[in-house]
């Protein structure tokens, strides 16, 4: 049994700018030897590479047999930054300490959207603003989804708004996606016609 090898197996490695290399390595071999044959095939350093197949994260110590990679399937390559490259340029720098960053509070800073928001130029002082109100919901309520499309009254509003072709323009000039569906009224109609 001592004579017995690890089986070869044939990797496809896909990575940035359309690379696309084939490895072969026996599964006995550690990620990081996979890397370093990677790297010699390519111009992206092996401290450099991060390795992704079936969803995870292959870390260098661990041998490929860990993964149970199967021959002719395809590993995933990112670019990072280098780890010895990241802990090199700190202790390069002649001990210069990080930046800190500013221990502000929520609502103090002025550049913040959500500061302006909920200050007294934004729509802070109508916190208690209920635009459901009239149709007796609470959007504190889970279950307000299922409320809504049970009032006759909310179905009303959706249909007359729906029925309206400016506000069907509005809605889809105002999403990307929208505008770049083929038949985008087409969902539309068929809201129309299940109200």
């Amino acid at each position: 049994m001592a004579d017995e090898q690890a089986p070869e197996i044939q990797i496809n490695v896909k990575g940035p700018s359309e690379l696309k290399l084939q490895i072969s390595i026996t599964t006995d071999k550690t990620v990081l030897e996979l890397k370093q044959a990677i790297a010699a095939k390519s111009d992206v350093e092996a401290d450099r590479q991060r390795l992704i197949y079936s969803g995870r994260v292959l870390k260098d110590d661990d041998q490929l047999s860990v993964y149970k990679i199967q021959s002719n399937h395809t590993i995933h390559m990112v670019k990072g930054v280098s780890r010895s490259g990241a802990s090199g340029s700190s202790s390069g720098s002649t001990g210069a300490a990080p930046q800190q960053l500013p221990t502000m509070q929520t609502g103090q800073n002025v550049h913040d959207p959500l500061t302006q928001l909920n200050s007294h130029l934004g729509f802070g002082a109508m916190a208690g603003l209920n635009p459901f109100g009239e149709l007796g919901l609470n959007p504190n309520d889970p279950n307000m989804m299922q409320s809504m499309m049970n009032s006759p009254q909310f179905l009303q509003q959706m249909s007359a708004m729906m029925s309206n072709p400016a506000i069907i323009d509005q809605v889809i000039a105002s999403n990307p996606q929208l505008q770049a569906m083929d038949d985008v009224r087409h969902p539309f109609r068929l809201f129309m016609e299940l109200v």
